[in-house]
């Protein structure tokens, strides 16, 4: 986008002479933001002409080549004031909020930010030899393959897929891009594209179909290796990469290929279309095999293509009652509901509807009544047959009456009926004469035992899985399909070998044995033992009370695992008293509020200070509730315990529960299961540098999940050693994965890190989730930008040394170790601390893939690491070091995790989160709102008044507010200067605990919730600056004297 300060629409030559503006902008962004620009600014009566893909836009300046050029982070506030003290009139030419918005479009460009280049190759690690699931791709003919691309706009939607795919020289994506090896003849002379109408008929119907095809050149795209990907991340689905990706899969998508009748194309997936039953997943699902497919350019600036065995999960092709009969038998083994047993007053009884509704709302439906092929989607169930009437020729008729008249009569008319359509103009039909439609996938949320069946079924080992892939390349016929051979392209049957290098793991720390000497464990294939050894701070647990959901004849089993879990918990450090400080029996009528509320009411008015309530579940359905209200409503630390994990305790004695029970509950309550020990590289980059490292991640509802929206996590630590972390947590707008609250939420991480180290983190590693490629620019812009702007407003010349990494786990790249031998575990995967960063990363990003996990179950899935920026100038060694070290920082088992620690306690915080959502809407405190419902002003303000309520509902209660809280539960850092007993050499790290801010101003709103009075200033030795410590009367005095019997009371 070229901004130039030209000439307003409205202004005349006189106003322009007198008011000229003495400046101009020149920046340039993405077709996003241009597209933005030229909307916007076209409101405000600026002329905006169109050209390329961006917009120019004229207002009065000077001329193009002069320009005021701003620093990064300089906010647009000082921008406005500084242009406005440049020329006076400009004020009064153009509005604030004109100006802010351009700056805002703009300044993101001016930075000129762009990716970091690899300083270089890694050497750290023993050499392994590995073969990968990308095969390569060859040109059959010598020099540059270049193709034609046009613009496609067919006036009938519901037939864009139908209509190209022939001849073999065109390649069609279904939607709006064709790309060709000849040029087409036009009939247009010029680059205006003239629509032309056609009427013919389409393959898979017989009735001719009259369509207006709207087709406009879009220039030509070489098949240039060394330029595909090359530094056009945001273009890159008008590359090379797309035609590819468009090209391999005509074959299977194209309707008139004979091929793709057997094939169910899902964007880059091909699912065989099952010729017989296929694996049950219960519910009316079926799971579907199939082949992915992508381009990727690798090292070299070569193609290869990226092919993997692909799941998902489809309806079953049935009548809509057998649908209904499988989602209430749900998955017992002896199904209770089946249509051959029912009558003609068979009913649903009311309280299936709850289980129903949800799963059958917007399921794809076709009749039977009717010789049409015509789909619908449900909208609701509601009524029956008999019971909804409407009025026909002034009478009023049943929905049974009208169909015995025009159809005969119905076999059940006291089932539900299903409306489509909108609400205004429902349409209803009997379930009898529904039919679920074909080929339908499911983009529900699975439950928990079907995911586990899914994996169970899916999963291979690591050999088998490259086996299949390459069995799928000699049987997908690929250098025989048309489609490639007319563009020029063949790909190798044979995968790629590459080099890797097995990292060394970082030694941890536990606590001391009775002799005083610290306990170091090396992990070995991603574990370690930790069962003899305490952890490295053992937290102190005064009282706990327990719950119980389950029988009152279970209550002796209760007993037993108490006394088990105490014993395991002392083992390990952690104090605790024998037994809780009293049962809470829930009755058969009490619901989890009711009965959290009667343990909040009873520490509260017995001075109780209750550290960590266990909650014996009857079912995993009430996790959620228990969550939302100890988090939320109560302020109560939880452990949920399910039966079986009660049993395994108190009947089974394992160790192996009871001891990831104690770990969890640990952390909960302030301590430190274990941290890195000290070496080179976690000295030098972490330790010494006050780093602060940042898990950053956006959980998006499913498709089906309209009325839900998007959640942002950020988690940092809050020590040195980065083992505590805190999180902030944001509502924001539904698939949006940009964070709108970044600043905001990392000042808070920032804030935190000074307020317990007493001075701000020199270095700033952000690790972020869920960022595709398309999208690496405009999350490092922006995202960098608010970092900056944090920074800043944190302190005016606070600058420290950012590293900006992107974490991708969802891709289908599989590694396979060419030896045997070194081959880990049943699914013979490659070891944990695997690195790969040649051969097929990226030509010309600095990207790695590292497998930081030991793969249980199926073949181990790596995690691609992309370097968008680092202003601390790591090598390679290192960055692939600290990222693997992190990975054993998960503290809740004694394995390293595929994902570094932050990251992971993001997507755990999302999720907790979820659940607080979903329990406020389930109970009616806050309304549902569909963003599909309406696009009037009315519904936008109606959904911003839900997101408004969402976010305090996610707000947490006041005595637990400064923790992190995660899916299966709390690590609790608000009270551990008091949980856990400080060792006399720390005794001035708690003493920093205390301190609010250094050379800023009180913030009383901060402090007076906790009736603290701001008390002197006091100069530690220590320190580098005097730090303003708030404190009751006496209390610096009783901290001199504080010993481990009066702690608590201090």
């Amino acid at each position: 986008l070229f901004c130039v300060m030209n000439k307003s629409k409205n202004s005349t030559e006189n106003e322009v002479s007198n008011r000229k503006l003495r400046f101009s902008v020149v920046c340039s962004s993405n077709m996003n933001r241009s597209m933005e620009a030229h909307a916007m600014l076209q409101k405000k009566g600026f002329n905006v002409r169109s050209f390329g893909s961006g917009s120019l836009v004229k207002l009065p300046g000077p001329s193009p080549t002069v320009h005021n050029i701003y620093s990064f982070s300089t906010p647009y506030e000082e921008i406005y004031k500084d242009l406005v003290a440049k020329d006076k009139n400009l004020d009064h030419l153009l509005s604030e909020l004109l100006l802010l918005l351009c700056f805002q479009i703009v300044s993101l460009a001016m930075s000129e930010q762009k990716l970091v280049k690899r300083p270089e190759y890694g050497t750290v690690g023993k050499p392994i030899k590995l073969a990968c699931n990308y095969f390569p791709l060859i040109k059959l003919q010598k020099g540059d393959l270049v193709v034609n691309r046009y613009h496609i706009d067919i006036q009938h939607p519901l037939k864009r897929s139908d209509i190209f795919g022939d001849p073999f020289k065109l390649a069609y994506d279904g939607r709006s891009t064709l790309f060709t090896v000849d040029k087409l003849r036009l009939k247009q002379h010029s680059e205006e594209a003239v629509p032309e109408k056609f009427s013919f008929k389409t393959i898979r119907e017989n009735k001719p179909s009259e369509v207006s095809i709207l087709i406009k050149p879009t220039g030509l795209v070489h098949l240039d290796f060394k330029t595909a990907e090359s530094g056009l991340l945001d273009e890159r689905e008008k590359g090379p990469i797309q035609f590819l990706d468009i090209l391999f899969a005509q074959g299977r998508s194209s309707p008139l290929f004979e091929l793709s009748k057997s094939f169910k194309a899902v964007k880059n997936s091909f699912y065989f279309i099952p010729k017989s039953a296929s694996f049950d997943v219960k519910y009316g699902i079926d799971l579907w095999r199939g082949l992915f497919i992508s381009a990727r350019v690798i090292d070299g600036f070569r193609l290869a293509i990226n092919i993997d065995v692909s799941h998902s999960c489809f309806y079953k092709h049935q009548s809509l009652i057998n649908l209904i009969c499988d989602i209430l038998n749900g998955d017992e083994h002896k199904p209770r509901f089946h249509p051959s047993l029912f009558e003609i007053s068979t009913r649903i009884q009311l309280e299936h509807l709850p289980l129903l509704i949800p799963k059958l709302k917007g399921v794809s439906i076709h009749t039977t009544h009717r010789n049409q092929d015509r789909i619908y989607h449900i909208k609701d169930i509601c009524g029956t047959a008999r019971s909804v009437v409407f009025e026909k020729d002034g009478k009023k008729v049943s929905i049974a009456e009208y169909f015995r008249d025009a159809y005969g009569p119905l076999k059940y008319p006291n089932l539900p009926l299903v409306q489509v359509g909108s609400k205004s103009k429902a349409i209803y039909f009997p379930v009898e004469l529904c039919q679920v439609a074909k080929c339908q996938r499911y983009d529900k949320k699975l439950k928990a035992f079907q995911m586990k069946s899914i994996i169970r079924f899916a999963s291979t080992e690591a050999p088998t899985r490259i086996q299949r892939c390459i069995d799928l390349v000699q049987k997908s016929n690929f250098n025989s399909d048309p489609f490639l051979k007319s563009f020029g392209v063949q790909i190798k049957p044979e995968p790629i070998m590459v080099s890797g290098r097995v990292l060394p793991p970082p030694r941890l720390e536990y606590g001391k044995e009775n002799g005083g000497r610290q306990i170091i464990l090396t992990p070995k294939d991603g574990a370690w033992n930790s069962n003899e050894f305490k952890f490295f701070e053992s937290a102190y647990c005064e009282s706990y009370v327990f719950a119980s959901f389950l029988a009152e004849n279970k209550t002796s089993m209760l007993q037993e695992f108490c006394l088990e879990i105490v014993r395991t918990c002392r083992s390990t450090g952690i104090e605790m008293p024998d037994n809780p400080k009293f049962y809470e029996q829930a009755g058969e009528n009490d619901s989890v509020e009711m009965v959290l509320k009667r343990i909040a009411d009873k520490c509260d008015s017995n001075g109780i200070k209750c550290d960590l309530v266990f909650v014996a579940l009857f079912s995993s359905e009430q996790y959620a509730e228990v969550k939302s209200c100890g988090d939320i409503t109560f302020g109560l630390v939880t452990q949920c315990l399910l039966p079986k994990t009660i049993k395994e305790v108190a009947v089974k004695k394992s160790y192996s529960t009871m001891l990831n029970i104690a770990m969890k509950i640990n952390m909960k309550i302030g301590g430190i299961n274990t941290k890195l020990l000290k070496d080179e590289v976690v000295d030098n980059y972490l330790y010494k540098n006050n780093t602060l490292v940042i898990g950053v991640d956006v959980v998006h509802p499913s498709a089906a999940e309209t009325h839900l929206p998007s959640i942002a996590a950020v988690v940092g630590n809050v020590d040195i050693s980065v083992t505590k972390f805190h999180a902030s947590v944001k509502i924001q707008p539904a698939k949006q994965e940009l964070i709108t609250g970044f600043v905001d939420q990392f000042l808070e991480r920032l804030v935190e890190y000074f307020d317990v180290n007493g001075s701000p983190p020199k270095n700033i590693i952000v690790f972020r989730d869920g960022v595709s490629e398309g999208q690496f620019m405009q999350v490092l812009e922006e995202e960098l930008l608010a970092l900056r702007r944090a920074c800043k407003s944190f302190a005016s010349n606070y600058r420290p040394l950012i590293t900006f990494i992107v974490v991708q786990k969802r891709h289908h790249a599989r590694f396979v170790c060419c030896d045997e031998a070194a081959a880990r575990g049943s699914g013979k995967n490659i070891p944990a601390g695997t690195v790969i960063d040649r051969v097929v990363t990226s030509p010309d990003e600095y990207d790695f893939f590292l497998c930081s996990h030991h793969g249980i179950q199926g073949t181990s899935r790596p995690t691609r690491y992309y370097v968008l920026f680092d202003e601390s100038n790591m090598d390679a060694n290192t960055m692939q070091s600290i990222t693997y070290y992190l990975c054993h920082l998960y503290g809740r088992c004694t394995r390293s995790v595929s994902i570094p620690a932050p990251v992971y306690f993001a997507d755990l915080v999302c999720a907790r989160a979820r659940y607080h959502v979903l329990a406020a809407l389930n109970s009616g405190l806050v309304e549902k709102f569909s963003v599909k419902d309406s696009s009037s002003s009315s519904s936008i303000s109606k959904a911003e008044s839900v997101k408004t309520e969402l976010a305090n509902i996610i707000a947490l209660h006041k005595r637990v507010k400064k923790i992190m809280y995660t899916q299966n539960g709390l690590l609790n850092m608000l009270d551990r200067n008091r949980r856990v007993k400080p060792h006399p050499e720390r005794f001035q790290e708690y003493k920093g605990l205390l301190r609010i801010r250094s050379k800023r101003k009180i913030n009383h709103k901060l402090i007076q919730p906790y009736n603290i009075k701001p008390y002197y200033h006091i100069k530690c030795s220590d320190l580098k600056h005097q730090q303003l410590v708030c404190c009751w009367d006496s209390l610096l005095e009783e901290m001199k004297n504080i010993d481990d019997n009066d702690y608590e009371r201090n």
